[in-house]
């Protein structure tokens, strides 16, 4: 019953914030704006995931500062160890600002080693494998950046054409069911 009314609470914390967002209210004027966030925020810290997503992207990119973007980071790690897909590709778009990687490495997060193995199911060290988990998944863009990524060589990774190639046939399939 508990869980219950904590799930309502966060979706009306959600719905409200996110219509203000969406409907572009929150630029009316700055109060407005910032009870959005908070709406958003604490719908996020009550662990809905779709809050998660959406306050993470707002923070990552428009936060004004570093720390706004790390927090950012935070919620779509949350978000993509809920399972979300779209989570999973943010998490990697955002792993690409290399001024920060320093600040998400697990430790910088609040993580020891010990508590990041037991109660983390993902690794955000590496982008490319956030890309494949996404992709795998059924994400059409993930399977874009694969492709370019395995035709340039960039992230680390040799230039591979037969990859490229799969990855690109991917995003051409995926695409067709979008």
């Amino acid at each position: 019953m508990k869980k219950q009314l904590s799930n309502i609470i966060a979706s009306a914390h959600y719905y409200l914030g996110a219509f203000l967002f969406h409907s572009g209210c929150a630029r009316i004027h700055q109060r407005v704006h910032e009870f959005s966030m908070r709406e958003l925020q604490r719908s996020a810290d009550l662990g809905m995931g779709k809050a998660q997503l959406l306050f993470g992207q707002l923070l990552k990119y428009r936060g004004a500062t570093d720390f706004n973007k790390i927090a950012g980071i935070r919620y779509l790690r949350e978000s993509a160890e809920k399972g979300s897909i779209d989570a999973l590709f943010m998490l990697a778009e955002a792993l690409q600002d290399k001024s920060l990687i320093e600040f998400t490495a697990p430790e910088a997060m609040g993580v020891t080693d010990a508590a990041h193995k037991q109660n983390s199911r993902l690794d955000i060290s590496d982008p490319v494998m956030l890309y494949l988990a996404a992709a795998k998944a059924g994400h059409v863009m993930a399977a874009l950046r694969l492709s370019k990524i395995y035709q340039q060589g960039s992230l680390g990774q040799v230039i591979d054409s037969e990859q490229a190639e799969y990855w690109r046939s991917e995003f051409m399939e995926q695409g067709k069911k979008h």
